[in-house]
């Protein structure tokens, strides 16, 4: 298997796929742009279309030492790459269509091209005849039987950029953007006919789910999908509500959904099929937690909200807290209330009476906090690009940072089952983290998703992620039966926080390989002068950390730098004594 890389790393991952549940990375070939596609030549080589206008023909004979033995540059960025015989045929950009001879691997020659309206983004040719996803221009379909003179024959237009074609006898399939997946027969390709579609509902930003539901928010309110049997997810009713709606919560037969500025929608969910919306808030609304009768929004600059929603055609605001600093996320537990408060920390909130709430403490998390979760005496909190923090409350008024784990992106809604957190991780998809151990929390399962994860729901063994382009169900029953808690692999180098940051007198630098490197770790003052070299020698693929202890040295700020293999990564430091 070969998998184009977009990361820092731009190159093709190879990939033995012998034993599909355990597919192993052979190695990792770098190419000299961003690698669009990839397609086989043959058993020895590879085509690699790449961002930087050329095509490159790669040996793989031996697939753990890849290289290169030919090049076809072309005027733009080659984006896909479909091979049929001794021909290439390169989707282009706004150059078109090229048609390229590979007979000869080292010598790889231009015979023909074709125009395009659009620009040419994916590719595949059967029975000479190319199918181009042409972006803003829908489908366009050349003749390609005379390589030396391809001609455009027939299109498909589209509302929506095309990104992808795939087919299957005379059927071709177009990934349609937001208008969905449509199926064209093109059995007369100057004629395409189309047959069939299947609408996506569109982005899903939050879900939560009850007695066999979930319950999604999106651009046009709120959809209610039965996953009785996660397998086979049916939609059963929409709600549309003012404008888009972000996140949601369920209690008894009310869904209560935020719409930012628009405020609060409560929604009657006693009957899935028709949901109706029977009472509203205008106050400002990022996050929503329903208890006892009670809404707790986190209103951005304006804090901490409480509603009475006993009567939900009537909620009426009866408690406010004005927070430091932007309220992004609220948990609650027994008589307080805990708000992700942005780049404030985490905020401590007494709502015994929920008439005058007041705050008893504080934890500065030096993050950008927009997720909380509690289990027992440990808050559980989304630090945004700082990842993942882990908060001891057992007393309400010294919260203390204990544990933490950074991760490849934004981590902003958390959810606790099992002894396991479930964290969104924006492109990172969501991750699986086992805290059995709070001090040190350990990622056990990861899945990347085709876009941005903005929140998930766990569901039995399932996880349901609402992600920017869909709403996904992924299966995580490995992760409880310990099959996959084996360390994952990052895509590229990646250079962690220290923590603590600032620090007295030792700090944890932790760091993560894409596979087996020689690196070197590095102090520095910030005169650039090397203070002390850390590590020096060749390390397996994975996570790793290293503990410096700056004792000998003076209060200041430090730079700590890996190197590996030509790649450099760098942050600061802060030691105070």
């Amino acid at each position: 298997m070969f998998v184009t890389a977009y990361a820092s790393n731009w190159g093709i991952f190879i990939l033995d796929i012998s034993d599909p549940l355990e597919p192993e990375e052979l190695t990792f070939y770098e190419t000299s742009g961003r690698a669009t596609g990839v397609a086989p030549y043959g058993s020895d080589y590879i085509c690699v279309s790449s961002g930087f206008s050329a095509l490159t023909l790669v040996n793989i004979a031996d697939p753990t030492v890849p290289f290169a033995v030919g090049h076809a540059d072309l005027n733009e960025g080659a984006y896909d790459v479909s091979v049929v015989d001794t021909i290439a045929y390169v989707a282009n950009g706004t150059n078109g269509q090229r048609v390229i001879d590979i007979a000869n691997p080292a010598n790889p020659h231009e015979l023909g091209f074709a125009d395009t309206p659009g620009l040419s983004y994916a590719v595949e040719v059967q029975n000479n005849i190319a199918y181009i996803a042409d972006y803003n221009h829908g489908m366009s379909i050349v003749d390609c039987s005379n390589a030396s003179s391809p001609q455009p024959v027939g299109s498909v237009e589209n509302p929506e950029p095309v990104v992808d074609v795939a087919f299957r006898g005379e059927r071709v399939f177009i990934a349609a953007g937001n208008t969905g997946l449509r199926v064209i027969d093109a059995t007369v390709p100057a004629s395409p006919l189309e047959i069939s579609s299947i609408d996506r509902p569109g982005p899903a930003y939050d879900v939560a789910t009850s007695n066999g539901y979930a319950f999604v928010t999106g651009p046009d309110g709120m959809r209610t999908i039965n996953i009785s049997n996660p397998n086979v997810p049916l939609e059963t009713g929409l709600c549309s509500t003012l404008g888009t709606t972000y996140r949601v919560d369920v209690l008894a037969n009310i869904a209560c959904v935020t719409e930012g500025d628009s405020g609060l929608q409560l929604i009657d969910i006693s009957t899935p099929g028709a949901p109706q919306v029977i009472g509203s808030c205008r106050t400002h609304a990022n996050d929503v937690v329903l208890t006892n009768g009670y809404a707790f929004v986190a209103a951005g600059y304006e804090g901490l909200y409480i509603i009475d929603i006993s009567n939900p055609a009537q909620p009426i605001e009866i408690g406010h807290f004005d927070t430091p600093g932007m309220a992004r996320g609220v948990a609650i537990r027994d008589e307080y209330a805990f708000v992700a408060d942005y780049t404030s920390g985490l905020r401590i909130i007494s709502i015994e009476n929920p008439h005058s709430p007041f705050e008893v403490g504080f934890s500065d998390t030096t993050g950008t906090d927009t997720g909380v979760a509690i289990l027992d005496n440990l808050a559980y909190v989304g630090s945004g690009y700082r990842g993942f923090r882990v908060v001891d409350v057992s007393d309400v008024t010294r919260p203390v940072q204990v544990g933490f784990v950074d991760t490849p992106d934004w981590v902003n809604q958390i959810q606790i089952v099992d002894g396991f957190t479930f964290a969104t991780n924006g492109l990172g998809g969501f991750r699986i983290l086992n805290v059995a151990n709070p001090q040190s929390p350990a990622t056990v399962g990861y899945y990347n998703t085709p876009g941005q994860v903005l929140g998930l729901a766990v569901y039995g063994s399932s996880v349901i992620a609402a992600d920017n382009y869909l709403l996904g169900i992924y299966d995580y029953s490995e992760v409880l039966t310990g099959e996959n808690t084996k360390p994952s692999i990052p895509n590229s180098l990646i250079l962690h926080t220290c923590f603590p940051n600032p620090f007295n007198a030792s700090t944890t630098i932790r760091y993560s390989l894409p596979r087996a490197m020689n690196i070197t770790l590095d102090i520095f003052n910030i005169a650039g002068q090397l203070v002390e070299s850390i590590v020096d020698n060749r390390q397996a693929a994975g996570e790793h950390d290293v503990r410096w202890n700056g004792e000998k040295y003076p209060s200041g700020l430090y730079i700590y730098r890996i190197v590996a293999n030509e790649q450099v990564l760098s942050d600061k430091l802060l030691l105070l004594k």
